[in-house]
């Protein structure tokens, strides 16, 4: 299934609570989206309280004043590693909102929403992740005054 965000199409990947196992194995562009059903938005606290000497809650007030209203894409994260693909870097996310001490800082304020696992992943394979990242994170900023929730 396909899917259009941002103008740019993309390869549903499944929920972030069930990953399509051949979906994403590959560099590009991921995207976590609150589809259309979701409901109300809960937010709680992290499973892992500091990283590397950062602290990962954020407050309801902050986390509130970081959410953008009509937005379904929450998150903009990319890949261009030679050893992981955009499923292996999703997947570390969801060890890292599930407490483990795991390389996946960006997109932490995701973990603190109740159905996380309910939200769904959305994959671009692209030549340059970067550039792509970049070029999705201004289209955003131009639509909507503001990052992705989720985007630092």
């Amino acid at each position: 299934m396909e899917k259009e965000f941002l103008n740019r199409v993309f390869e549903f990947g499944g929920t972030l609570g069930n990953l399509q196992a051949e979906k994403g194995n590959y560099n590009g562009v991921y995207i976590f989206v609150r589809p259309d059903d979701f409901g109300k938005v809960i937010f709680g606290e992290s499973k892992l309280k500091f990283w590397r000497g950062y602290e990962v809650s954020l407050t309801t007030e902050e986390l509130q004043n970081k959410w953008v209203e009509n937005a379904n894409v929450l998150y903009i994260g990319k890949c261009s590693s030679k050893t992981k693909s955009l499923q292996k870097l999703v997947r570390k996310h969801i060890e890292f909102w599930n407490g483990k001490e795991v390389s996946a800082y960006g997109g932490k304020a995701i973990g603190q929403i109740q159905n996380w696992k309910d939200l769904q992943v959305w994959y671009l394979e692209c030549a340059d992740p970067q550039q792509a990242k970049t070029d999705l994170l201004k289209d955003f900023f131009e639509k909507y005054g503001k990052l992705p929730f989720a985007n630092l």
